[in-house]
């Protein structure tokens, strides 16, 4: 009835549709479908017929579902890491870090868009070469961490440098810092 609807639309404004939607089919397997349709007008405007297609996107769609599990379990790691997690752009920029590299360093996310990663790790321009020239290794040193306090504190710095999936391209940088 839902799709029903979606269609009398369409033909009654004349625009194209588009909807995903699940079907049980006879056997109790739910599957989904994407539906793209647009109506046919004659010269009055009036709709004649539709034109579509109507595809089985049930694979898609547990793909999408397990990629958003493994993201929210990933984020929850993340969060819940003891030791200080980033991730910087490829100029140093601070991209996001975890609530143990707020704790390390005095700084809240919010505060670290406006700082580069050498004004926290002064030793991050070398750092940034080191793990560009060499992107399948993992990068690891004792460094001094600048608190927001002005206080410098020694950590050892793991990280890598992070590829896209598909063009093998260097993305950002992940650290981990912790304790020496």
């Amino acid at each position: 009835q839902a799709l029903q609807e979606v269609f009398n639309h369409s033909i009654r404004h004349g625009q194209p549709c588009d909807t995903d939607f699940r079907m049980v089919t006879p056997e109790g397997e739910v599957r989904w479908i994407s539906s793209r349709a647009t109506p046919l007008l004659d010269d009055a405007g009036r709709a004649l017929k539709m034109i579509g297609i109507s595809m089985d996107t049930t694979a898609r769609k547990a793909a999408e579902e397990a990629m958003r599990k493994s993201e929210e379990r990933l984020r929850t790691v993340f969060e819940l890491a003891n030791e200080a997690m980033a991730f910087v752009d490829l100029k140093g920029r601070w991209l996001t870090v975890n609530q143990a590299f707020t704790r390390l360093s005095g700084y809240e996310s919010p505060d670290l868009g406006a700082l580069s990663m050498a004004t926290l790790l002064p030793s991050g321009a070398t750092f940034l070469e080191s793990i560009q020239a060499a992107p399948l290794e993992v990068y690891q040193q004792v460094v001094e961490l600048r608190h927001k306090t002005a206080l410098l504190v020694q950590v050892r710095l793991k990280a890598r440098l992070h590829l896209d999936l598909y063009t093998g391209k260097p993305e950002q940088i992940v650290l981990i810092l912790s304790g020496v």
